[in-house]
C-alpha cells in the first residue's frame, strides 16, 4: 500500500483539478461563458429537482452540501443572468421553489454533453473487465468522500 501512496495522492488531486479546469474551459468557450461551474452545478441540481426531486431552496442546498444562505447568494446571480426562477410555494407562501429557465435546461443538456463525453472516452480505452476493476476503485474513493460529508 505505501509504495502506491504518493501516485495514487498525486493522480487523485491532479484529477479532481484537471476536472474543474476542464470543465470551466469547456464552460468559458462556449455560449456559458458567464457562468462558472459551481453555479453549472447549482443549475444542474435544480434541473434536477424539477423533475422527481425536491426543488425547496432548502432541499437543493441540502443535495448540494451547502448552507441555504450561501445557496441564495449564488441563486441571485444565476436570477439575474437569467437561469432560475424563484417561485412561493402555492400551498406553503413561505417555501421557495426553484425553476430552471430555457436557459438553464440547454445550459445543462451541454453540461451533461460534456459528462457524456468523458465517460465514454475512459469507455472506449478501457476492456470490460479493466472497466469493472476500475468502477470498483472509484466505488472505494466515492465511500471515503461520502463518510466525510457525513461528519
Amino acid at each position: 500500500m505505501e509504495r502506491h501512496f504518493d501516485d495514487l495522492n498525486s493522480f487523485l488531486v491532479g484529477l479532481f483539478n484537471d476536472i474543474l479546469k476542464i470543465e470551466e474551459n469547456a464552460l468559458r468557450a462556449g455560449e456559458y461563458r458567464e457562468i462558472s461551474v459551481r453555479d453549472m452545478h447549482i443549475i444542474e441540481a435544480v434541473c434536477a429537482a424539477g423533475g422527481e426531486n425536491d426543488n425547496r431552496t432548502t432541499a437543493v442546498a441540502r443535495d448540494l452540501g451547502v448552507t441555504t444562505g450561501t445557496l441564495t447568494v449564488a441563486v441571485n446571480s444565476l436570477v439575474k443572468k437569467g437561469y432560475i426562477e424563484r417561485r412561493q410555494d402555492p400551498k406553503d407562501r413561505r417555501v421557495v421553489l426553484l425553476y430552471p429557465t430555457e436557459k438553464a435546461l440547454r445550459a445543462n443538456q451541454a453540461h451533461e454533453a460534456f459528462h457524456r463525453d468523458m465517460v465514454e472516452a475512459v469507455l472506449r480505452a478501457l476492456t470490460d473487465q479493466q472497466t469493472e476493476v476500475l468502477v470498483q476503485a472509484l466505488n472505494a474513493v466515492r465511500a471515503y468522500f461520502e463518510s466525510k460529508k457525513q461528519g
